[in-house]
């Protein structure tokens, strides 16, 4: 085993993403850290066995990696404004022909300033590592290595300083490559360092100091796909990926809420299926029926409504939609549903229009804003960040109709619930508590939800809200019940230092919609009464 470790002096890192240069890059990619010490090596190309130890760098199998999570809170985005270099014009040259006030010369008043960025992740005193659990370098490599650690002052930015050292003994990885082809395995995508690397970055460089390469053209390198080490990963997750395409609201008619979402997630369905005229397998993954009309047998897509909610006065309006994938999905699957969603829109204005009739009229966009920029219920953590406490923004809808005679309804319902996070290869909750409305102010009670119809028979099914507790954390989104593909089911995180008092069908909640516990004391049964059946 060889690793290499190194920690950010000043506690921040500050390195652009590459897709996205208003975004900072975290966890840092393996190529950068080899760039570091390329670097070093280009500084001092004295360090006996530099070249040679490099090489044999490039050559190992992509590493393991530990880095800190950071919340969005720990992600900073600086913009300053900086003068351009002096104009080349003639008059300047011109032997004082034209005359500039001293003043503005000397204080550069008058010239261009163009803004710059700095995108920043602050992470304290935790150390970083790479692991090649297969590699063994010989000890003159590991020397001339050391040697090379020794010397990089910066990763990324050189605002990061950095003290990067060999490490002995280290940590267990965090993020491991895989080949695997399920969206749950492929949380990242990182740039590794592969043979002929260092021999690539030399002729860029070349290139670079000759006046042949732009900066912003260096050579990217190879990519390969990282996901969470399973044995180090004690959070669960459902049937749908976590990353979520987040589509945010620009316009339309009328104020659609969380009641006419229903509405409008079938017309974004709809749409969705129209733009993938007839092309399998993304139109069964949209619409969940294979193409002789059977049902889809496999999870596919949910069309989410994203509303404002758990605010002192939130009123639950529809700031987006997204788009939840399954976690199963394949790379060429999961391609021809993003080709889908790109057709779906407008090519001149990139806008989505729905209509869903009464329920209003909602113009998307796709949400290309920096997460921590973004409105909170349009950031993609606020839906699908770990915890072992979740509360329904929609109602859940039951499974099965309850049975005709059953001493108590309230306890078969939540049963319900408990059976659909077990369907989705969740942990059956600690305790599921049923709720007239949801934990969040601005979501509306169940009654207001219209029911969904069985479709053998047009019974309404029930749907209740409820507040669940696991025993370990769950990763989302989660998206529960018979309704999930309708925009049924959403739950959010809860805080989980709230304690439960009451009966089981009341809850005391600092964060609860008013009226909660009030609103299940009456002499019917509490879970018909939120099954919007009177």
């Amino acid at each position: 085993m060889f690793a290499i470790a190194w920690r950010y002096l000043a506690g921040r890192a500050t390195a652009k993403d590459i897709g996205d240069q208003h975004k900072p890059e975290w966890p840092p990619h393996p190529d950068r850290v080899f760039q570091a010490l390329v670097a070093a090596w280009g500084e001092d190309e004295c360090i006996q066995k530099g070249r040679e130890a490099l090489e044999w760098l490039e050559r190992q199998d992509a590493p393991s990696l530990v880095a800190p999570e950071v919340t969005d809170g720990a992600r900073c985005v600086t913009r300053v404004y900086v003068p351009v270099n002096d104009s080349n014009d003639q008059a300047w040259k011109s032997q004082n022909k034209v005359k500039f006030a001293p003043l503005m010369r000397d204080l550069a008043i008058g010239r261009d300033r163009q803004p710059r960025t700095f995108a920043t992740v602050y992470i304290g005193d935790a150390d970083c590592c790479l692991i090649w659990p297969k590699a063994e370098p010989a000890p003159d490599q590991r020397t001339a290595l050391a040697a090379l650690c020794a010397g990089v002052t910066h990763v990324g930015h050189s605002r990061s300083l950095t003290r990067m050292w060999v490490e002995d003994q280290p940590p267990t990885a965090v993020w491991e490559p895989t080949t695997e082809t399920g969206r749950s395995r492929r949380d990242l995508m990182l740039r590794v360092p592969h043979p002929g690397r260092l021999a690539c970055l030399e002729q860029a460089y070349a290139a670079f100091t000759h006046g042949r390469l732009a900066r912003n053209a260096w050579p990217v390198g190879q990519w390969c796909a990282y996901g969470r080490r399973r044995a180090d990963n004690r959070v669960r997750r459902g049937a749908f990926d976590s990353r979520l395409l987040v589509f945010r609201r620009t316009g339309g008619e009328g104020a659609p809420g969380l009641a006419q979402a229903p509405a409008l997630v079938r017309a974004m369905r709809a749409a969705l299926m129209c733009a993938a005229d007839g092309g399998a397998p993304a139109l069964s993954l949209i619409s969940g029926h294979e193409a002789d009309g059977q049902p889809f047998q496999r999870p596919h897509a949910a069309v989410l409504p994203l509303p404002h909610v758990g605010r002192e006065h939130a009123d639950g309006h529809l700031l987006g939609m997204a788009l939840a994938l399954p976690a199963s999905l394949s790379s060429d699957d999961e391609q021809a549903v993003y080709d889908v969603v790109a057709r779906a829109f407008d090519p001149e204005t990139g806008v989505l229009t729905l209509r869903a009739g009464v329920a209003g009229t909602l113009r998307l966009e796709q949400e290309d804003r920096l997460e921590t920029t973004r409105p909170v219920a349009l950031r993609t953590g606020t839906w699908t960040r770990e915890s072992r406490r979740w509360g329904t923004v929609t109602p859940i809808v039951l499974d099965r109709l309850p049975p005709r005679r059953h001493d108590d309804q309230n306890a078969w319902a939540a049963g319900q619930v408990a059976e659909a996070c077990r369907r989705q290869g969740l942990p059956a909750p600690r305790e599921v508590r049923l709720l007239p409305v949801s934990p969040f102010v601005g979501a509306p009670t169940s009654r207001a939800f219209p029911p969904l119809l069985r479709k053998p028979d047009g019974a309404r099914r029930w749907h209740v809200h409820a507040d669940l507790c696991f025993e370990e954390a769950v990763l989302g989104p989660l998206i529960l019940g018979a309704g999930r593909y309708q925009g049924y089911g959403l739950c959010r995180p809860l805080p989980e230092v709230a304690e439960w008092t009451g009966s089981a069908d009341s809850l005391a909640l600092d964060d609860a919609a008013p009226g909660a516990a009030a609103s299940a004391s009456g002499g019917e049964s509490a879970a018909h009464q939120r099954a919007g059946m009177s």
